[in-house]
């Protein structure tokens, strides 16, 4: 299961599509409404959530999750409600959801009366169904929910989201994640670098858990 970012659509993980078909995976991918392909003008992470649930309930448990960006915070939601994987991998990822709303202040220079309209109307419109949805929206909510190893790559030069935001699920899952630190890709060409795509790959068709822990990438 392939998982794209926010603004972005499912071809930009053609890379990793073509590496895993090669060595005789299935990838299934979707374009989120109001990206890629798909009609609408924007989506949300319970929208996400929503047809990784439906491809779940269509194509059986995922021998890996391989989410980009804000699809590694829909796809961990999807993970801790019903949907299962022995694997995930996650590159640049957004580990947590006040981390985008905070990001959504200060690139607007709006003050914490429109961020409280935002919250209400995800409270109200987005997610009037999901109890705690503050809490139950961050990456690193109920990490024993996943169950499986995790590695995660993210470019210490990434314009979108720092580092940081993949050391959060490091410390949340402990031994079973891994973090991949690498330079000069930044948000974007990291989906397409050639060690990038052989070390998910690597991961995803691996006999035993990678080791964890943080390294950085030679070069």
């Amino acid at each position: 299961m392939l998982v794209h970012g926010w603004s972005s659509r499912a071809s930009r993980l053609g890379a990793l599509a073509e590496a895993l078909l090669v060595r005789g995976y299935s990838p299934v991918a979707f374009d989120a409404p109001g990206h890629g392909d798909s009609p609408g003008r924007a989506s949300n992470i319970v929208e996400y959530r929503e047809i990784i649930r439906e491809l779940h309930a269509r194509h059986g448990d995922f021998h890996a999750v391989v989410a980009h960006s804000f699809g590694v915070l829909a796809a961990l939601f999807a993970l801790r409600d019903g949907v299962r994987t022995a694997r995930f991998a996650g590159l640049g990822a957004v580990g947590s959801f006040a981390f985008l709303t905070a990001g959504f202040r200060e690139r607007l220079g709006v003050d914490e009366r429109v961020v409280r309209a935002l919250r209400a109307h995800v409270e109200r419109r987005i997610a009037p169904d999901e109890p705690g949805v503050w809490h139950r929206f961050e990456a690193d909510h109920e990490p024993e929910a996943l169950g499986a190893p995790l590695l995660l790559l993210h470019d210490e030069d990434d314009d979108m989201a720092p580092p940081s935001q993949s050391r959060l699920l490091v410390r949340a899952h402990g031994d079973r994640a891994r973090l991949v630190v690498t330079r000069g890709l930044g948000h974007r060409r990291i989906l397409k670098d050639p060690d990038v795509v052989a070390r998910v790959v690597e991961f995803v068709t691996a006999p035993a858990a990678e080791p964890s822990g943080e390294r950085v990438a030679a070069g």
